[in-house]
């Protein structure tokens, strides 16, 4: 029986990643997936940690940029503008983060990148 229910944990954590990969730019937090996906916070937090090795936070704004990266060469969108797309709402947050993620601006990161196209 313990078999079926890691399955399941397995299965409702991959809908929870999903999830998050179809609601960047909206609102989400612990609390959120918590409740849309009825699971108590911290076990939630647990669960992140034992599958991404991070906390629910890290792994969305990770997700966020990486997203953010894509656009940044893809789109001559301005930096205020993917940060709004991405969900951040505070572009100077996002470029901190940014920044502490990738290791130059965003600007830096699109002038450097935006002539490289892989196909």
């Amino acid at each position: 029986m313990k078999s079926t229910e890691n399955y399941s944990v397995n299965v409702r954590f991959s809908q929870i990643l999903y999830y998050i990969g179809l609601h960047l730019s909206e609102q989400i937090n612990v609390s959120v997936l918590a409740e849309k996906f009825f699971y108590n916070p911290r076990y939630l937090c647990r669960l992140f940690s034992k599958y991404t090795g991070e906390t629910p936070i890290n792994y969305i704004n990770g997700k966020r940029l990486e997203y953010a990266a894509h656009l940044l060469v893809a789109t001559s969108d301005t930096i205020k503008q993917i940060a709004t797309v991405v969900g951040f709402s505070d572009e100077y947050y996002f470029m901190r983060l940014f920044k502490k993620r990738y290791g130059v601006t965003p600007k830096t990161y699109r002038n450097t990148f935006s002539g490289c196209r892989y196909t």
